[in-house]
């Protein structure tokens, strides 16, 4: 559509905009748009593109006798029966990744995923045209989403192919997942082949509009080279973060292999393809925004054997772990690209004394710091753990490291237990831990003393 004079004063610069004069919710104005031809134009920004529109365009299409009435669309049918939308279509199953043996086995997601709660609950405000609010539940079954309202009938739902069960996946270790922040549902889920969780299929990410249509879906079907061998198929999906601050609102994905330690991390644009796809050597579970081109990941460092933390440049992605083109762990499947920063927190004596599995860091973003703990030895109780807190800034410049009172009453017990010969006043790490290992594109590897 060709542009007349702007009316910059009649201008509105953004979907939030356009729905606020509409006096209606951004989903109804998109749905207007998409449905009933609602004057919306778009022009291309630094990344993806902008909308506007011009009230005098939007008054002149109200009169029209077909904009509103005929825009409208509603979830049940004339008999107020839910409506059954498309089942999402079974994914292909790829090539079975080939076993390889790594010194210490990490955690299979299967013996977990009998205590992930299945049910995830999104209040979700849906403006039909009478100005009436529709508040919605989604629930995940093990066969389909369900969407219910207020009084909890059923409105739509949406099935999972006939052979799967699934369950969804806690994003970061904080229990289920939906983004409230993009006007959609969006979920993640494991799907397993008639419910044995030995015949577990790919994750998926799956995005719902409020009336149950499938907008977007993404699943990875890597089959990935390394010098130790390939990994292919079932990949679980982790965390998965929308940046709700750009026009497209790309989404950053990360799944590790189901059994075995490398890891995938992509952003889908706003027709959900891939934008680049960073492979890490070892478990990634946690992603964070820092800004509109920046992404952080959190997890563990297989061949440096610690808890890490990185960087990317998400216009940079297509690369991996800086490891040596030597080594076990390096990829020959992706390209050379590497992170912006990468910082590995080693294993600690307790750690390594108590045997316990690896310890990977848990991220927690708080105002303008960064705090990671790597978690030494695990506790069943949640927060009990053995763990060690680095504080870092957005640039992932340590600001200070110390033990958890909890580190120090494990390092008691080994002692008790004669695995230990020394007491906390004698320990060498008595004053926090003393080193982490840091690399940056200017100069590589580097060991960086903290005391």
């Amino acid at each position: 559509m060709d542009d007349p004079t702007p009316d910059t004063a009649g201008r509105l610069d953004s979907w939030k905009a356009v729905a606020a004069y509409l006096q209606r919710d951004v989903r109804t104005a998109r749905r207007w748009e998409r449905e009933a031809g609602l004057p919306v134009r778009r022009v291309a920004a630094r990344r993806g593109v902008s909308v506007y529109a011009y009230r005098s365009d939007i008054d002149a299409w109200l009169k029209e006798p077909r904009a509103a009435g005929s825009s409208e669309r509603t979830s049940q049918t004339n008999d107020g029966s839910p409506v059954q939308a498309e089942p999402l279509a079974a994914s292909t199953q790829p090539t079975p990744p080939l076993p390889i043996p790594n010194r210490r086995r990490l955690m299979t997601i299967a013996g977990a995923a009998a205590a992930i709660v299945i049910a995830l609950i999104a209040v979700w405000r849906a403006g039909p045209m009478g100005g009436v609010d529709l508040p919605l539940q989604l629930e995940l079954t093990p066969t389909a989403f369900i969407a219910r309202d207020a009084g909890g009938a059923e409105r739509w739902r949406v099935g999972f192919p006939p052979r799967d069960r699934a369950v969804v996946l806690p994003r970061g270790g904080r229990g289920t997942l939906v983004d409230e922040q993009d006007e959609r549902f969006v979920a993640a889920v494991q799907y397993f082949e008639h419910g044995d969780e030995e015949s577990a299929r790919s994750g998926e990410i799956v995005s719902l509009t409020d009336e149950g249509a499938v907008e977007g879906r993404f699943a990875f079907d890597d089959d990935l080279g390394f010098n130790a061998g390939r990994y292919g198929s079932p990949w679980a999906i982790v965390d998965y973060r929308v940046n709700a601050d750009l026009p497209d609102r790309p989404v950053a994905v990360v799944a590790h292999h189901y059994t075995w330690w490398p890891s995938l991390v992509t952003v889908l644009d706003a027709d959900w393809r891939r934008r680049g796809t960073f492979v890490h050597a070892g478990w990634v579970e946690r992603l964070h925004w820092l800004n509109r081109d920046r992404l952080l990941i959190a997890g563990f460092s297989q061949p440096l054997d610690g808890g890490m933390l990185a960087i990317l440049d998400v216009n940079a992605m297509t690369g991996q772990t800086p490891v040596d083109p030597e080594s076990p762990q390096y990829c020959t499947t992706y390209g050379e690209d590497r992170p912006l920063k990468y910082v590995v927190m080693p294993r600690t004596e307790v750690n390594r004394v108590a045997a316990a599995r690896f310890n990977r860091a848990v991220l927690q973003v708080v105002e303008d710091r960064l705090l990671a703990r790597t978690i030494e030895v695990e506790n069943p109780v949640e927060g009990l753990a053995a763990d060690v807190l680095y504080e870092f800034s957005p640039s992932l410049e340590l600001l200070r490291a110390e033990f958890s009172a909890r580190y120090w009453d494990q390092h008691r017990a080994l002692e008790e237990q004669g695995k230990l010969d020394h007491s906390r006043e004698q320990c060498p790490d008595r004053d926090g831990p003393r080193l982490i290992h840091v690399w940056e594109p200017s100069g590589g590897w580097s060991t960086v003393a903290l005391r």
